[in-house]
């Protein structure tokens, strides 16, 4: 393979590349470097251009040494460039490959599923550097395959291992007709990778072009033009299905089109593709070319600096502009096809491969109509290394009068345009083109006149034109039906042209749909990078509301907190007692005390043993004990750092530290042996067996439960003084597994849990009987809650919470960006805290205990919850019970019991309080007063769902599937209240419509039914208003109508809301809102809010217009059966399923779901401890006073000037160097010269807009960027280790070591450019998106936390705008500030 350089224009090229290949040559023959840089001297003679080519050929030389022999790639790549021979290979010896003659006759008959051997190597089809594609015979299924096996393994880098498993991976993603497929990828018994695919049959549409150039019979009549248009179109297809992957070819030639026996089109070769989203580019030194194929040629493919093939290549692609590659890039290179196929000849044609990549880079090509087909002889090839030349116009043979059609020659051009932005901007459009010229319609590349229209039309229609000629002498009436025949006709053709669009719209939303879905899986699968990723992919077009809803469920943790200096993974977390502060132990050894505000306490403190060893914190959190070294054991004071105690212990390197709640005992724990020592004295209380699970003091530190003996599953739990070590009571259980891990009292003292590698066993500590034991298979237990209610579980990032009473799943916590390593509960219970694999720990609120009040009415079949008129009270229904409960507190005020088999909904009367049942087999309704005291019954229940109006004047009386299973009727009645009298009973029709709702000021009654569909009923007339189809509601699980009864809202196990206008039927909105099926449904009492109960058991607020969830509520094991919200909206309740209520108070939860509230960076607030007195400090140095900032006024689009308050003086007094001449703002040659602006932008969006310019030289243009509360830098012409742009510090890694930075130069001339930075605050998230000149440029989303000001750019004041230089070289013109709302 040959790496070149784009060529410079010279005066004499030829001379020019003789010369500097002569050099070049020259120079690699001397080894010394000052000789050689002296040759240098003397040969280029004061040429600095040339020297230069030669330097960086030679830089290229030296790069392919790292991986090849010499003589090198690049080295035999130029000596070939001077030869006539073409065909000249350049490829490295392959290893010896496992053959046969030839591969053997498979069948049917010869499949074999016992064959101890998959495949069988058969001849060599094509081989290359590093890799060759055999044909071999499938053992198991009797069938000829292809085999790319890679060779030379053991001399490949992993790059290159990894490169050719991305490449099978991405002929993976392309299952498309027209695209080889790829069966498997493995290893062989010699341990080679490689990978299986079809195997072919066919030519090459380089081999048919040949054949027609040679004017051969049998190809002129089987491969017309129309059937070689077809053969491109579905080459188009192929492209366009890669495109929508984000993959692009780079290295589309007919050499890699197969045409097969039986007509297929398939596109080969995908060694160099790229994806465009950055996550892998499938290149490097394995391209295949076929025995005898040249690397070097015209037609071989070129890798390194520039990849491809040259008589193909884009523009962008021969200059080696990696970054500026596209889609448009494979539309120049199919163009280059199309003009082979017209032409007979490639594109580009020169006497070596420079010319060509000159001709390619500048788009020097002539138009197809203007050669013609050259040959030397009717069926006579070219010989070896002769070059075509351009010839005038010849008889084409394969075209239809011999010439290139206009049409075809002005698309072919308009694909091979120099600028991107004129060529077809998709594959779609280039192939919509060539359809249109098949089909007899002008092209957009020709820009066809009337005069053509109409001429294309009467070529269309040759027939109906020569019939209406005829018809036109006989009489104009006739003429006039077939002109109008005509443009029905044609109208017919537009419209089929319209269902086309739409079926590939359709296509497009399928493929997003499928992304989402995708998403949602790796979301279960608790993999949120994966997921968040997707959703970033999605197109903006289809980010509908399930796409908002996984984007806002995407991380629940409210904030992280960054340790501020690189201390590796957090292994160990331990709350403090105050619950304000946590201790974490770090990989490397060290253990340190911070607030969850993020303030650290003390100094870190350096620690032995092993990196995930426990270390004690007393009850007070005033003590910590650890191992201070491998023989001994330290007790110091958490905020002075002061010892406490400090003696030697067992030896050995693992050692688990456990201090008493009253910091009198400590526990070591490590090799065979578990010993306790007086914490003050060091003085040896008593000693046993250690068996490996972590032992745990009682709350009251009397006691200490350790695993005394470990019988295969048979465990024996002791209870010992922790004084004496004295047994205080024996507990045991069996295990289902062996790997146990720790003990743990909950905060009561009264229950005793073992947590285990998939189980907790939980005892009664007192009376030492086994309470029960939980599985959950697939996670690690890791700790039970502070109340022992609940246990949290880690499987990889994914975070869990359990019901510890019922063993179900009670929340997910998503969006762990690393690896769970430990879990703390904070002492109430309220957060959790995770360490992870970065060492940046999240904050979890739980949100699982905030119910103000709680009851189980019964076990099962909890039916309606229901606020009374006061908001004091609420009824909760069951099955058979209705209790009335206080609102705090969770006081009986009553209950009531069917005398019956069970009731089956409630209604409140609205203005009197009273209450009204209906029950199983009454065929009257119950009435009870506020009280609970039953009245006289009253009217008749047909059917068992009840709702009163506004007024409470109406009834209505309906069945409604979410409270009934054995319905009486399918009518529904309205009823005047209290007389009971029916004003009107409705049949509902088929399908059947269980829900109904009083809607429209109560002179409508709107009705939905379970299988979807809506009617709105005037049941005064008794006729239906407006229906909703089934089709635009999908399945029904819940209806509400708003309190004015204007808009009804339905949900269904399709997990969304969707709100109706019910007086025209209009959808107004349609939303995600539960993660499986929504349940019920219930408007606030300012219509501006829904709330949603579902199957997952959580209870949601939405608000009703967009659909943006403004609060969740958790804590149920079981589906939610109802939701209400109170007559003044701030409490909420809910009954499940099996019988449980619960009631919040949305303030409460809200102060909760914020928890904690600010997680910042690390600000140590006390001297170093003795215990780390060589520990290096992290305080920060002092800031320097705030001056008062100018006031800036904005222009009407809300606009800042930061240039209008500066003067020269003002810019003159900052001491960095910046001038102010004639309103523009000049960079001093000093190095990281920063100019303070006079805007404070700290904790809002905001978007920054420069108007720069280069004055000399290509040095780094700086701004200073605040985010939220960090400072961070935003880089154009980065130029460390090369030019790059981005940010330039997160998480303590440059920015040209970052994901996403954009390489090479971006300012190529000292023309005016805009660069515009915006900074968007999302919560503890940010995103920084920057254009150039109005195009996207470079974009980053993360944590705030992760963002770092680089030192040597630092301003003066923290939160301020700044702009900056290194070594000058840029002027500034303008510079504007925009404060952005929030979103």
């Amino acid at each position: 393979m040959i790496s070149r350089i784009p060529l410079m224009s010279a005066s004499d090229p030829a001379s020019s590349s003789s010369r500097e290949k002569e050099i070049f040559m020259a120079a690699l023959d001397v080894d010394d470097p000052f000789a050689q840089a002296a040759y240098l001297d003397s040969a280029c003679a004061g040429d600095a251009e040339l020297r230069a080519r030669v330097e960086r050929l030679l830089g290229l030389e030296a790069d392919s040494r790292s991986f090849l022999k010499p003589p090198s790639i690049l080295r035999k790549g130029v000596e070939a460039l001077g030869e006539p021979d073409f065909d000249a290979t350049i490829q490295l010896a392959p290893a010896a490959l496992p053959r046969q003659a030839a591969p053997p006759p498979v069948s049917a008959s010869a499949a074999n599923p016992d064959s101890p051997v998959p495949f069988i190597f058969g001849r060599r089809i094509a081989q290359g550097g590093m890799g060759a594609i055999l044909e071999a015979s499938d053992c198991k299924l009797g069938r000829t395959i292809a085999v790319k096996i890679m060779l030379s393994e053991a001399a490949c880098s992993e790059d290159q291992k990894q490169r050719f498993i991305q490449e099978a991976a991405v002929l993976g993603r392309l299952e498309h007709p027209n695209i080889v497929p790829i069966h498997d990828l493995g290893r062989d018994s010699e341990g080679s990778l490689y990978y299986t695919m079809k195997l072919v049959k066919g030519r090459t549409l380089q081999r048919i072009l040949d054949d027609l150039r040679h004017e051969d019979k049998e190809a002129l009549e089987h491969y017309t033009l129309d059937r070689l248009l077809t053969i491109f179109r579905k080459v188009c297809d192929a492209l366009a299905f890669a495109h929508a992957q984000k993959i692009i070819h780079r290295d589309l030639k007919p050499e890699n089109i197969m045409v097969g026996e039986f007509g297929e089109v398939l596109v080969m070769d995908w060694g160099i593709a790229k994806i465009l989203d950055g996550r892998a580019e499938i290149s490097g030194h394995d391209a295949l070319a076929a025995p005898g194929s040249v690397s070097g040629s015209l037609t071989g493919t070129l890798e390194g600096a520039v990849m491809g093939t040259p008589q193909y290549m884009s523009p962008e692609q021969a200059l080696g502009q990696v970054t500026d590659m596209d889609a448009r890039s494979d539309v120049f290179s199919l163009g280059g096809i199309l003009y082979a196929i017209l032409t007979l000849r490639p594109p580009v044609e020169g006497k070596d491969v420079w010319e060509v990549i000159e001709k390619v880079s500048t788009a020097r090509i002539a138009a197809p109509t203007t050669y013609g087909a050259t040959t030397t002889g009717k069926g006579k090839p070219a010989a070896k290394g002769q070059v075509l030349e351009a010839k005038k116009i010849t008889p084409l043979p394969h075209m239809p009068g011999g010439r290139v059609p206009n049409a075809l020659s002005a698309v072919a051009m308009k694909a091979l345009t120099l600028d991107k932005a004129r060529r077809y901007q998709n594959i779609a459009a280039f192939s919509a083109d060539i359809e249109a010229f098949q089909g007899g319609f002008a092209t957009t590349a020709e820009q066809a006149g009337l005069a053509k229209q109409l001429a294309l039309l009467i070529k269309r229609n040759k027939g109906i034109f020569t019939t209406a000629a005829a018809a036109w002498l006989l009489i104009t009436g006739l003429a006039v039906w077939f002109v109008f025949n005509l443009r029905a006709k044609e109208q017919r053709a537009t419209q089929a042209e319209v269902i086309a669009v739409q079926e590939k719209e359709t296509a497009r939303q399928a493929l997003a749909k499928s992304q989402l879905d995708l998403a949602e899986k790796e979301f279960e699968r608790g993999k949120f990078v994966e997921a968040e990723k997707i959703l970033g992919e999605t197109p903006e077009s289809f980010r509908d509301a399930n796409w908002r809803f996984l984007q806002a469920h995407s991380r629940d943790y409210t904030s992280q907190l960054s340790l501020g200096v690189a201390k590796g993974s957090v292994n160990r977390l331990q709350f403090l007692a105050q619950g304000d502060r946590f201790a974490v132990r770090c990989w490397g050894g060290v253990i340190g005390v911070f607030t969850v505000a993020g303030r650290q306490i003390g100094d870190w403190i350096p620690v032995s043993g092993g990196n995930y060893d426990a270390f004690g914190i007393d009850r007070s959190g005033d003590r910590m004990a650890f191992p201070i070294s491998a023989s001994e054991i330290a007790v110091q004071e958490v905020a002075t750092g002061k010892l406490v105690g400090r003696w030697p212990c067992e030896p050995g390197e693992s050692k688990n530290v456990i201090l008493s709640p009253d910091g009198g005992t400590v526990l070591v724990a490590g090799g065979k042996q578990l010993i306790a020592y007086a914490a003050q004295t060091g003085a040896r209380l008593w000693s046993q067996p250690f068996n490996g699970v972590l032992p745990a003091f009682s709350p009251d530190g009397r006691a200490v439960a350790v695993l005394a003996a470990k019988n295969g599953l048979d465990l024996k739990i002791q209870l010992l003084d922790t004084a004496t070590g004295a047994v205080l009571s024996t507990l045991a259980a069996t295990a289902d597994k062996p790997n146990m891990t720790a003990l743990q009292f909950n905060q009561a003292g009264d229950q005793l849990a073992c947590l285990g590698e998939d189980e907790v066993i939980l005892w009664n500590a007192q009376t030492t009987a086994k309470i029960r034991a939980l599985h959950f298979p697939g996670e690690t237990v890791k700790l039970l809650s502070p109340g022992g209610t609940t246990v949290a579980t880690i499987s990889g990032s994914r975070i869990r919470l359990w019901d510890t009473m019922t063993g179900r799943l009670l929340r997910s916590l998503h969006g762990a960006s690393a690896i769970v390593n430990d879990v703390a509960f904070s002492p109430d219970g309220k957060l959790l805290i995770s360490g992870h694999a970065v060492g940046v720990p999240n904050f979890w609120p739980i949100r699982l205990d905030e119910g103000i009040a709680s009851a189980r009415v019964e076990s099962s079949g909890g039916r309606r919850v229901l606020f009374g008129r006061d908001g004091a009270g609420f009824y909760a229904l069951a099955r058979h019970t209705i209790a009335a409960l206080e609102t705090r507190g969770s006081v009986q005020r009553w209950k009531f019991l069917s005398e019956r088999l069970r009731f089956l909904d409630l209604a409140e009367h609205p203005t009197d309080g009273s209450i009204v049942l209906s029950e199983q087999n009454n065929k009257t309704l119950i009435r009870l007063s506020s009280t609970g005291e039953a009245a006289e019954a009253f009217g008749s229940s047909a059917n068992p769902s009840l709702k009163f109006n506004r007024s409470g004047k109406l009834l209505l009386n309906t069945v409604d599937r979410a409270f009934a299973s054995a319905e009486s009727g399918w009518a529904f009645r309205v009823a005047e209240y209290p007389s009971g009298t029916v004003l009107r009973e409705i049949n509902l029709p088929t399908p059947l419509q269980p829900f109904a709702t009083f809607c429209l000021d109560d002179a409508a009654v709107a009705t939905a039914a379970s299988a979807g569909g809506i009617t709105v009923w005037d049941w005064q007339a008794n006729k239906p208003l407006r229906q909703i189809e089934a089709a635009q509601t999908g399945s029904i699980a819940c209806f509400a109508a708003s309190p004015d009864g204007r808009h009804l809202a339905t949900g269904g196990p399709d997990r969304w809301i969707r709100v109706w206008e019910a007086g025209t039927g209009q959808m107004e909105a349609a939303f995600r809102a539960h993660w499986e099926g929504v349940r019920s449904l219930k408007y606030s009492p300012d219509g501006r809010e829904i709330l949603s109960g579902s199957e997952d058991g959580t209870v949601r607020i939405h608000d009703a217009a967009s659909g943006e969830e403004k609060l969740a509520f958790y804590g149920f094991t079981a589906p939610v059966a109802d939701v209400d919200i109170s007559a003044d909206g701030t409490l909420i309740a809910a009954i499940t399923t099996d019988g449980f209520t619960q009631v919040w108070d949305r303030q409460i939860s809200s102060a909760a779901a914020q928890l904690p509230k600010v997680a910042g960076a690390v600000e140590p607030v006390a001297a170093a401890s003795p215990a780390a007195k060589n520990t290096p400090s992290t305080a920060p140095m002092p800031s320097l006073p705030k001056k008062p900032k100018s006031v800036l006024s904005k222009d009407a689009d809300g606009w800042e000037d930061l240039l209008a308050p500066l003067t020269p003086a003002k810019v003159a007094e900052t001491g960095h160097g910046w001038t102010l001449k004639d309103g523009e703002l000049f960079s001093p040659a000093t190095k990281f010269a920063t100019l303070p602006l006079p805007a404070e932008v700290p904790g809002t969006s905001y978007r920054v807009r420069v108007k720069l310019r280069r004055v000399s030289g290509q040095q780094v243009f700086h701004i200073v960027l605040p985010v939220a509360d960090r400072m961070c830098g935003f880089e154009l012409e980065g130029r460390f280790g090369g030019f790059y742009t981005g940010l330039s510090l997160v998480n303590g890694k440059l920015g040209k070591d970052l994901p996403g930075v954009v390489e090479g130069k971006q300012v190529h001339d000292s023309e005016p450019h805009d660069l515009e930075v915006t900074v968007r605050l999302d919560g503890a998230n940010a995103t920084i998106t920057t254009t150039l000149d109005g195009k996207p440029l470079y974009e980053w989303t993360g944590p705030t936390v992760a963002l770092r000001q680089a030192k040597p750019w630092a301003t003066t004041e923290p939160g301020t705008l700044a702009l900056g230089t290194y070594a000058g070289g840029w002027a500034v013109s303008e510079v504007k500030v925009k404060r952005l709302p929030v979103e």
